[in-house]
């Protein structure tokens, strides 16, 4: 059985559950373990009865270190803080030898993650690059080069000993804003090869296939969707945003391919439609995760249609983050 985990609260709730499905849809054999972020999420998600599904409240997950961090964090790095802690309360609570699977809660499964498993074999830990090419890949000194999309640990001495250093770093400071080299939970990852043992960093390209490296994939549609060759495991739709219940933009900030639109992107959309009827028919009022259509957005939108604006902000926002990188 392969065990995972994820969180999200109220403004996630759509994309998080539509997760859950793409995985109960591909997979035979999983557990997942949510972490709801608010009350609202977990009344709401308890409600629906899911399959293979275990629930953790907030409340009773957060200790004392936490809270403390809570109080001085914006609420997108107290969930960036939350994820490390999230994989050390997992493998308190799995047996030994087992993994645990961190998965963000915007991302959706097009196949089953079998041959992920098999690649990352009796590895103790398993995590996944950004996969950065071309002008773009010199963004990853200041973005990190893994993606905290997909980290699995194993309950042994090699896995223990990772999550909890990055558990107590992550504690110590993950800032939306860059100090010493680093931003967020990511750049923690970037020396795991070296500093710990029975590191397995994933090869699969139809694993984390994402807005900043879908540019470099090939897409083909055969029986299924194809990326370089190999099926689309997992699509992380970072920057996705939802208008309304018939209405959505496919990123703000990323140039997305023609294919990948009509392909990846539609897909995906329509069913998230169905957990926004799921979760009407459980509760008419509810009316978070949508973002508001401003004229930002899709002045945006449209111009990011155009590949060469897509290269002139990435040299941008280099320029932009070189001058706040130290």
């Amino acid at each position: 059985m392969y065990n995972f985990c994820t969180l999200f609260d109220r403004n996630y709730l759509y994309k998080g559950l539509t997760l859950y499905f793409s995985l109960l849809k591909n997979c035979d054999n999983f557990h997942i373990w949510i972490l709801c972020a608010d009350e609202l999420t977990f009344c709401l998600v308890k409600k629906m009865d899911l399959t293979n599904v275990s629930l953790i409240k907030i409340e009773d997950f957060e200790n004392k270190k936490l809270l403390k961090v809570k109080k001085e964090r914006t609420v997108t790095e107290y969930s960036w803080t939350l994820a490390s802690s999230l994989c050390w309360y997992m493998l308190n609570k799995i047996n030994d030898g087992e993994m645990i699977t961190y998965l963000d809660a915007d991302m959706y499964f097009f196949n089953s993650p079998d041959i992920i498993f098999e690649e990352i074999g009796d590895s103790s830990i398993a995590i996944v690059e950004h996969r950065l090419k071309g002008v773009r890949k010199k963004l990853e000194k200041y973005v990190g080069k893994y993606n905290v999309a997909w980290v699995s640990f194993r309950k042994d001495d090699d896995g223990l000993k990772a999550s909890r250093w990055w558990k107590d770093k992550v504690l110590e400071w993950c800032g939306a804003y860059f100090s010493n080299g680093k931003i967020g939970d990511q750049h923690y990852l970037n020396d795991w090869t070296t500093r710990f043992k029975k590191v397995c960093v994933i090869k699969h390209e139809g694993a984390d296939v994402a807005p900043w490296n879908i540019n470099n994939c090939k897409i083909r549609v055969n029986n299924g969707i194809f990326i370089s060759d190999v099926p689309l495991i997992f699509y992380h739709f970072h920057n996705f945003l939802l208008i309304n219940n018939n209405k959505y933009i496919s990123s703000t900030s990323y140039h997305i391919p023609f294919e990948a639109k009509k392909y990846i992107y539609k897909p995906y959309f329509l069913e998230i439609q169905k957990v926004i009827n799921l979760i009407h028919a459980i509760d008419k009022d509810f009316n978070f995760g949508f973002k508001k259509r401003k004229i930002k957005r899709v002045i945006a939108s449209l111009l990011f249609s155009c590949r060469f604006f897509d290269y002139l902000y990435i040299n941008y926002n280099r320029y932009a983050l070189k001058k706040t990188y130290k």
